[in-house]
């Protein structure tokens, strides 16, 4: 039976939070925004648009791609975490090369051919900035807070492209809906039931149900660790279950599944994505970068490099006694140097290192590689090529900066932004930048903007609680990124303020005051009130015992009877007065007449 981890969705969520804000971030800063030629399109016809990318980093993107998928519906519904729902689903999937010099912006158009069989409805483009190692900051991948265009298709509603979707919330890897990471041992079996459904009203049959592993990124797979696939038929409107395994590899890391449908042409109908973590501790090479855009004889260039610890959250183990190398081929080596790290503990998450060197050869085109060996055994390796590329639109040193203001209303629940810009003398300068508010763990744009003129202002309904603000400012190729925590705060009570509140039969003697949620406050200490049980208690302390205590409520009873002592006086007086002297003499005596 299907389980759903939540408490590993919410500890890879953690994670995913700490990443953004770590000293040396596992993202690097850029942005990305992609546009259509037109919203409407025919069947058959080429989708095309533009990606606006950007470079906020002072180190080359030399191996970055946008990741475009196509997702039937609009572009809402499908978000991260993606096995709680089924709207939208992913049929196609294509890359584009975006490879970046440091500060750089450039304009890239695509285009995708639309099938000729595509039922007509709305559609959106998703659309993801990253390298091959990291992602960019806000526009992380598996399903979380992509770059969105709606669009929508013309043509027969009797369109005979495959309306198939692998259910999100059913499919399974080794008892694990979702990409939480299921937990395997090296070597073990991943059993999985993949279930699909067709949503036309006829049937499809000799479609293919096919998953793969690879390395971490299924994007990034130039070839399958393990692969295991399934012949289905689907009946009209039903749902169809799929049974299939996967091998996990001997080496412990972060693994990517990927699932497709293909039809009997084997056209890719339906995309998904689980993970897998291969228990047991190794490192990971999550950057590799170079400082400079070319090798000049006899001048320093910097590798620098982000080590990542074991990906095993479950047994959280610490890698000992191991190497990093790195080297760089320009046709034959130029530099090559090996670091031995006696521990990486999984406490530490990430580990800066850098490697300096003065090339033998001068190079405008080379390769920058590393590799984390244990025992003459390779646990992680990566390389990218360094070449020339045009440097249009780049910007040197930055000349001007932004301030941000943030204030959040917990009455209404509301977050106001304001934005301004200043040059590098102080003086108001125009905005050109990009306002993106996510939730705490990036998988979910709650709003993208973007602000012009000297100050921008902006106000957003949003819950309490943490979320992500990034601004990209364009002009200056810089990114501000701030952890918003608006925890929601009951309002004051008297403790909070420094008061105290007086129990029953207490008064202040003090100050009093009401705090913030109505309750009555005491600036000062609590006595006894006049007339109470306590203070009568206090007064006859030092009687005998069993004297009489008056209460408060007796002085005033005591005063009634005063009253009505006087009133009969009064009536008595009033009847002496006719019976004549001798009665009232009587009467004095003290014979009752009641």
């Amino acid at each position: 039976m299907a389980r759903y981890p939540f408490y590993h969705f919410l500890l890879g969520a953690l994670l995913l939070l700490c990443a953004q804000f770590a000293a040396a971030s596992v993202f690097y800063n850029g942005a990305l925004e992609v546009t259509l030629d037109k919203q409407i399109y025919n069947v058959g016809e080429p989708l095309t648009g533009r990606l606006e990318a950007t470079n906020f980093e002072s180190i080359g993107f030399y191996d970055a791609e946008v990741v475009l998928e196509l997702v039937s519906g609009t572009s809402g519904p499908l978000s991260y975490p993606t096995q709680f729902s089924e709207d939208g689903r992913i049929f196609f999937e294509s890359k584009v090369d975006a490879p970046m010099l440091a500060g750089q912006k450039k304009s890239i158009p695509f285009s995708i051919q639309l099938p000729d069989d595509l039922v007509s409805g709305a559609y959106s483009i998703h659309a993801y900035f990253r390298t091959a190692r990291a992602p960019i900051a806000g526009i992380a991948h598996i399903f979380a807070s992509p770059k969105t265009a709606e669009f929508t298709v013309n043509g027969t509603s009797a369109g005979k492209f495959p309306q198939l979707g692998i259910l999100r919330t059913k499919t399974v890897f080794a008892g694990y809906t979702g990409p939480v990471g299921t937990p395997v041992n090296p070597g073990d079996a991943i059993p999985a039931e993949v279930y699909v459904k067709n949503y036309s009203g006829s049937a499809l049959n000799g479609a293919t149900v096919w998953a793969g592993l690879c390395m971490w990124d299924d994007t990034e797979c130039g070839s399958y660790l393990s692969e295991g696939s399934a012949k289905a038929d689907f009946l009209a409107g039903t749902e169809t279950m799929a049974k299939l395994t996967l091998r996990a590899p001997d080496l412990p890391g972060a693994y990517a599944i990927r699932i497709e449908v293909r039809d009997a042409d084997n056209r890719v109908v339906s995309l998904y994505r689980n993970r897998a973590i291969v228990l047991g501790a190794t490192a990971r090479i999550k950057k590799l970068d170079i400082s400079g855009t070319a090798l000049s004889d006899g001048k320093p260039s910097t590798i620098s490099m982000l080590l990542g610890a074991s990906p095993d959250h479950y047994t959280k183990p610490d890698f000992s006694d191991f190497d990093v190398r790195v080297w760089v081929e320009a046709g034959a080596k130029v530099f090559e140097k090996a670091e031995h790290i006696d521990s990486l503990p999984f406490s530490e998450v990430e580990r800066d290192l850098s490697f300096t060197f003065i090339p033998t050869k001068a190079a405008d085109t080379f390769r920058v590689c590393a590799s984390v060996e244990k025992a003459g055994k390779e646990m992680d390796s990566y390389c990218f090529n360094v070449r020339p590329l045009g440097i249009e639109n780049v910007v040197g040193a930055q000349t001007g900066r932004i301030e941000v203001g943030t204030s959040y209303s917990g009455s209404d629940g509301r977050l106001s932004l304001s934005i301004c810009g200043f040059d590098s003398f102080g003086r108001p300068e125009s905005l050109d930048i990009g306002v993106l508010l996510l939730t705490a763990s990036g998988e979910k744009a709650l709003s993208d903007s973007f602000g012009a003129g000297n100050c921008y202002g902006q106000s957003i309904g949003i819950d309490s609680g943490k979320h992500l603000l990034i601004v990209d400012d364009f002009r200056n190729r810089s990114q501000y990124s701030k952890e918003l925590d608006f925890a929601f705060k009951a309002p004051a009570s008297c403790s909070a303020i420094g008061a105290i509140v007086c129990g029953q039969g207490e008064q202040c003697s003090g100050e009093g005051t009401l705090a913030p949620n109505g309750e009555a406050c005491c600036i000062g200490s609590c006595s006894p009130a006049k007339g109470s049980v306590s203070e009568a208690q206090d007064s006859g302390a030092g009687q005998e015992s069993g004297a009489p205590i008056l209460p408060g409520i007796g002085i005033l009873a005591a005063a009634g009877a005063a009253i009505l002592i006087l009133a009969l006086l009064w009536l008595a007086w009033k009847a002496m007065a006719g019976r004549g002297r001798s009665e009232g003499e009587r009467g004095a005596e003290g014979e009752d007449y009641g």
